[in-house]
């Protein structure tokens, strides 16, 4: 993957112009039609898989209805009972799932290319921004917990074997989610916001760093641009598994939609509109449930030099 650890900073600003300058508004939009206190973000990837000429990173937004929370749960795991590549048909009930506008998914399609210089000192700098963060908090003193774990993380940095590739990736995942969750608190004002996350090394690498750095961001970005969150609580899905599928987590449902957009994302060489090393099925998804999606945000991060560049991606 592309991603440079650096500044969070610079992440922020990409990510949230990128998001918000979306010519169809449709993040905007999609929060103002559900003003609800809870929402939950899920998220899967597909890494590194050399059969695929992308990775992707896909993220769906849940607004929980606090009427019928688990309303979403039921009509997936209903719809959509199997992941992608246990998949061989898709058919109208997973179609219309796909598309169902109470959910809005943003999927980052980013160039299997690595950037050459991505090392440990790059990431030491990313974690020491990270804590000059957490130093400069006036009530840091009731965070000592949080503080002594990033500086745990910054004394593995300096092993040869801390591995800085999965940093970046961690990296750039958490500071979209970090993003997300923001311009949630921006447009609403959400009690609750949960990244429930699919099992993955990113986000149980170095004790599951990932979900301290979310909560540090997160209440970093929204202090520079002075957006009240202070009220706004942050929970992580713990994905034990299910008793009555012990190899799926017990929100697996969630991650069903991710799932299929990134397993369908990778593959896809948007700039040809062709896929490359899938089945019948990912064209399927392309002409039937990626085309003109009306709860679908799609960009790209291409490698210019040491720079990430966006771009929309429509598929129409």
């Amino acid at each position: 993957m592309t991603a440079t650890p650096g500044s969070s900073e610079d992440l922020w600003a990409m990510l949230e112009a990128l998001i918000e300058d979306d010519p169809q508004k449709r993040f905007q939009n999609f929060v103002a039609r559900n003003p609800t206190k809870g929402w939950i973000i899920a998220s899967d990837y597909v890494i590194d898989d050399p059969t695929r000429p992308n990775d992707c990173l896909c993220f769906t937004i849940y607004p929980i209805d606090e009427q019928a929370p688990l309303a979403h749960w039921a009509e997936i795991a209903a719809a959509i009972p199997r992941d992608l590549k246990k998949t061989n048909l898709i058919d109208e009930h997973t179609i219309a799932c796909l598309r169902d506008s109470r959910r809005l998914s943003l999927c980052f399609i980013v160039t299997k290319e690595r950037n050459p210089n991505v090392n440990r000192e790059l990431a030491k700098l990313a974690i020491d921004g990270n804590l000059a963060i957490m130093r400069q908090w006036q009530d840091s003193e009731k965070h000592t917990d949080l503080i002594k774990r990033m500086q745990r993380l910054r004394r593995r940095a300096d092993s040869q074997s801390f591995k800085a590739y999965l940093f970046a990736d961690m990296f750039l995942v958490m500071n979209i989610v970090t993003v997300i969750s923001y311009l949630i608190t921006k447009f609403m004002t959400p009690r609750i916001i949960g990244w429930f996350s699919d099992r993955d090394s990113i986000i149980s690498a170095y004790d599951k760093i990932a979900n301290d750095l979310y909560l540090i961001n997160y209440s970093a970005i929204c202090q520079q641009r002075r957006v009240h969150h202070r009220d706004v609580q942050i929970s992580f899905g713990n994905p034990l598994p299910d008793h009555r599928s012990p190899k799926q987590s017990w929100y697996d449902a969630l991650i069903r939609i991710p799932d299929y957009l990134a397993g369908t994302l990778a593959p896809f060489t948007y700039r040809e509109g062709t896929f490359v090393g899938g089945q019948e099925k990912v064209l399927d998804m392309i002409t039937k449930v990626l085309r003109d999606a009306p709860n679908l945000l799609i960009m790209a991060l291409e490698r210019n030099g040491d720079r990430i560049m966006p771009v929309y991606v429509s598929i129409t």
